[in-house]
C-alpha cells in the first residue's frame, strides 16, 4: 500500500493505490468546528512517476509533489489528470506587437512576402528598427577593410586622394543565402577595378590584412574617406553594407521566425535582442508547439532563431502570453506556467 503526505495535517498515510484521481478521506485530519467536516481530499497517481499523492481538492499543485510533472484539474470532475510535462525545446516563441498578434489570431502567422507580395520585412518588426545602427557598423567595418587591403598594396594615402567613376551594384534579390555570394562578386569586382586604375596592374586584393585594419593610421583614412560621400571607396562601402541588409531583408521577409529553443542561453539572449527597440506596451510574445509548425529550419545569420517559409495557421495551436511583464518571460517557472499563457480561441 503507498505512502503519501497529506498536505493539510502533513501526517504520512497509507493510501489505495489508485488509477488515476479520486476522492478520500484522511483520518487525521481535524474537523472544521463550524460545518463539522474534514477537507476534502484527492488521492492522485501520477502516470510520470507512478506515485500517489494526497492532496486539498480545493487546492490542487500545479505538478506532482513528487516529480513535478504539470498536472491539471478538470472542471466537471474536480479531480486532477496528467498532462504532459513542460520540455522548452518541445515548444517554440515568436516575439511580435499586440497589433500583429490579433492579424495573426485573424489570419495566421505568414511572412512579409506572403503577405504583401514583396521582399521587405515588416517596418515595425525588430530586424528593420536596427538597420541604421547595423548599417552604419557595417560600413565602417567595410572601409577599414579596403583602406588596410589598399594599405598593403603601398601604404600611404594614396587611395584618399585618388577616384574615379563610381556604377551602382545591381542585384535582384531572391531570398537566398546565394546573394551574399553573388554580392561579394561584385564588390571584389569593383574593388579590383579601383586598385589597378589607381595602382597599377599588380593590385592585390587578397593580402592578410588583419593588422593594418586596427591601427590609427587606417582609423585616420576612414575619417578622411567619410568626409568625401562622393569617394569611389566611400560609395562601395555604403553600397555594399546597404545592400548585404537588404539581402538579409529579403530573407527575413521570406520567412517567419521563432526563438531557438534547443538552447536555453540562446533563447533569452535573442528575447533580450528582440525587445530592445519595443516599449513593453508595444510586445507580445507567442509560443506554439513545435510540432504544429512545418519546414523549420536553422537560421544561417542567427543561431538565437529558427524559421519557415510556409504559413502557419491561426488554428495550429497558438498560445499568447497574457500575465505578468513581458520581463518576466526570462524566467523558467513563468514560461512553464500555463496559466500565464491564453489559447487564441479564448483571448479577445
Amino acid at each position: 500500500m503507498p505512502v503519501a503526505t497529506c498536505s493539510e495535517c502533513y501526517h504520512y498515510v497509507n493510501v489505495p493505490n489508485v488509477d488515476n484521481a479520486q476522492a478520500f478521506e484522511c483520518p487525521f485530519c481535524l474537523r472544521d468546528p463550524l460545518t463539522k467536516k474534514k477537507p476534502v481530499m484527492v488521492l492522485y497517481k501520477c502516470h510520470s512517476c507512478m506515485g500517489v499523492s494526497l492532496f486539498a481538492a480545493k487546492r490542487p499543485p500545479s505538478a506532482c509533489p513528487r516529480c513535478r510533472t504539470l498536472i491539471r484539474t478538470l472542471v466537471n470532475q474536480q479531480v486532477p489528470s496528467v498532462v504532459a510535462p513542460f520540455v522548452e525545446r518541445e515548444w517554440l516563441y515568436h516575439v511580435t506587437s499586440p497589433t500583429v498578434a490579433r492579424l495573426v489570431k485573424a489570419g495566421g502567422l505568414r511572412s512579409a512576402l506572403a503577405r504583401t507580395g514583396v521582399r521587405k520585412p515588416d517596418p515595425e518588426g525588430s530586424f528593420a528598427k536596427d538597420r541604421v545602427k547595423r548599417v552604419s557598423t557595417s560600413i565602417d567595418s567595410r572601409l577599414r577593410q579596403y583602406i588596410a587591403n589598399c594599405r598593403a598594396n603601398r601604404d600611404s594615402d594614396w587611395f584618399v586622394k585618388q577616384d574615379t567613376a563610381y556604377t551602382p551594384i545591381p542585384l535582384v534579390f531572391t531570398g537566398d543565402n546565394n546573394d551574399y555570394e553573388t554580392l561579394k562578386v561584385q564588390d571584389d569586382s569593383r574593388f579590383m577595378a579601383f586598385g589597378k586604375q589607381t595602382i597599377g596592374a599588380g593590385f592585390k586584393g587578397d593580402i592578410g590584412t588583419v593588422k593594418l585594419s586596427r591601427d590609427a593610421t587606417t582609423l585616420k583614412y576612414m575619417k578622411d574617406l567619410k568626409a568625401l560621400p562622393a569617394h569611389f571607396l566611400t560609395r562601395l562601402a555604403n553600397d555594399y553594407a546597404n545592400l548585404n541588409f537588404d539581402i538579409e531583408g529579403a530573407i527575413t521577409a521570406s520567412h517567419v521566425y521563432f526563438l531557438n529553443t534547443t538552447d536555453l542561453m540562446m533563447t533569452k539572449d535573442g528575447f533580450k535582442d528582440y525587445i530592445k527597440f519595443r516599449k513593453p506596451e508595444e510586445t507580445a510574445v507567442l509560443r506554439i508547439r513545435r510540432q504544429d509548425v512545418f519546414g523549420l529550419m536553422a537560421d544561417e545569420a542567427d543561431q538565437r532563431a529558427v524559421r519557415t517559409a510556409l504559413s502557419v495557421s491561426a488554428f495550429a495551436g497558438f498560445e499568447v502570453m497574457t500575465a505578468g511583464t513581458r520581463d518576466d518571460f526570462l524566467r523558467d517557472d513563468f514560461r512553464a506556467d500555463s496559466d500565464n499563457w491564453t489559447p487564441f480561441k479564448s483571448w479577445v
